[in-house]
């Protein structure tokens, strides 16, 4: 093992080859710590802001060793540079570096905490600290504080104090109901999961989640227990309504109506997110243009589309017979791609399906293949109701379906509730296409989404 000398020393010759020191900087930095022009080192003890942080083997004059409960901390650096108290006139500070030293395997590592500023000034920075710290494993810490010469302000003060990143969760309830967190705390460690279930008063109904740190970037979530990762602070609103009984004609008690089915409210009423593809890419996030929604983005790029899906989707009660939805799908790919050996996999696609996108299988899309693109009066039977995209032309060429208004008999859903799912897909198989480097743009515009009584 490294005596603490030779330690510092190694943490040196790593700061000079990333940073140009000059070799002045040895005195300072552990070579000789007396000398005259390097007699005040850029760092003194810190303290630790919170339980969850434990200090071991203070050095007075040098550096800290914090043990780390959690792998995600927070380090404040108070930088006063040299007469900033009133004496004499400061030079500017350029940067501050935070040194971490791996205390096991003997190797450091800089992190810049600010650079190209002007500190003439006390002042305080915050290092938001993420892996490759690891639980349980002391590190040494030391800053620094540089002029914009490149010399070490060694008459600085850099004082250094380490906490946990923290997050808040704020949680406010609209209506009648009470919202539960498990775990139920002030404040949560960075990278923590949080459930929230929220509960309806009685002859109240939960309507959903709205907020940040929903599914899939959503915005709205319908579901009545909800999981949250604290990598930031979040403030989600859990929202109750009264139920409408209607009695003449007679409704179900649960009823859901279908709304903005015609997106004059944007994206109002719909739940809305995005997943990958295979593990790759960061999907497809909807929005709406001048009264439609849309599927993707006709702005994308050769080699820069986002591989995965995006959707749309409702729960409703299927209260009358007939589902009608106008669509136009724009495409540059084809839908199905044949593979060594027989068979085919599919690339780009509109689905329409009573399930999430992400649990359809390619022996449901083989089902409905045959009516690719449908318009007119269709009878569903599966959990997948259509599809939609180009069959036959070479990939390159735009293809476009055209305005197209399908109708769905939805006999056999009459009286229940469904959620009903929008949405495209863009696929990739093969590097270096995958995490949103695809090729061959697709997106879809939606419009008109109503229910019946004739087709």
């Amino acid at each position: 093992m490294f005596s603490k000398t030779a330690r510092l020393f190694i943490v040196l010759l790593i700061s000079i080859a990333g940073m140009g020191f000059s070799l002045a900087a040895l005195d300072w930095f552990g070579g000789d710590r007396t000398a005259p022009a390097h007699a005040a080192p850029a760092s003194q003890i810190g303290t630790a802001s919170l339980p969850a942080i434990s200090i071991i083997q203070p050095q007075s004059d040098e550096e800290i060793t914090v043990t780390p409960v959690s792998p995600f901390i927070t380090v404040t650096l108070q930088v006063t540079p040299s007469g900033s108290t009133g004496t004499g006139s400061p030079l500017p500070v350029s940067s501050v570096w935070l040194t971490i030293f791996n205390l096991n395997t003997m190797t450091a590592t800089l992190q810049p905490v600010t650079t190209s500023a002007r500190i003439l000034a006390p002042t305080t920075l915050k290092y938001i600290w993420h892996p490759p710290l690891v639980s349980n494993t002391p590190f040494a810490l030391q800053g620094m504080a540089v002029y914009t010469n490149g010399q070490i302000d060694s008459s600085a003060s850099v004082v250094i104090t380490v906490g946990a990143t923290l997050h808040t969760l704020t949680v406010t309830t609209v209506g009648n109901g009470t919202v539960t967190k498990t775990p139920d705390k002030t404040n949560y460690l960075y990278g923590e999961v949080v459930t929230l279930t929220a509960t309806p008063a009685p002859n109240w109904r939960f309507e959903g989640w709205r907020g940040d740190g929903l599914p899939g970037g959503a915005t709205f979530f319908p579901t009545s227990t909800l999981t949250v990762t604290m990598t930031a602070d979040r403030r989600l609103t859990a929202t109750f309504t009264s139920p409408q009984y209607v009695f003449l004609p007679l409704l179900l008690k649960d009823y859901h109506p279908l709304v903005n089915g015609d997106f004059s409210a944007g994206l109002d009423g719909w739940m809305y997110g995005k997943g990958a593809f295979q593990g790759h890419g960061s999907g497809l996030l909807p929005t709406a243009v001048d009264g439609v929604a849309r599927l993707g983005n006709p702005n994308f790029q050769n080699g820069r589309i986002p591989v995965g899906y995006g959707y749309l989707a409702q729960q409703f009660t299927v209260q009358k017979r007939y589902l009608k939805i106008t669509y136009q799908m724009i495409t540059y790919d084809i839908i199905t791609n044949s593979v060594s050996g027989g068979g085919k996999t599919y690339l780009d696609t509109f689905e329409v399906s009573l399930v999430p996108p992400s649990t359809i299988a390619d022996a449901d899309r083989d089902a409905v293949l045959p009516w690719l693109n449908p318009s007119g009066t269709i009878a569903p039977t599966g959990n997948l109701l259509f599809l939609a995209g180009q069959s036959a032309s070479k990939a390159g060429n735009r293809y476009d379906t055209g305005r197209q208004t399908v109708t769905l008999d939805m006999q056999n859903y009459l009286g229940q509730n469904v959620t009903l799912y929008l949405a495209l897909w863009e696929r990739e198989y093969l590097a270096p296409y995958y995490d949103d480097q695809g090729w061959y743009n697709t997106w879809v515009d939606v419009d008109e989404i109503q229910l019946t009584n004739t087709p």
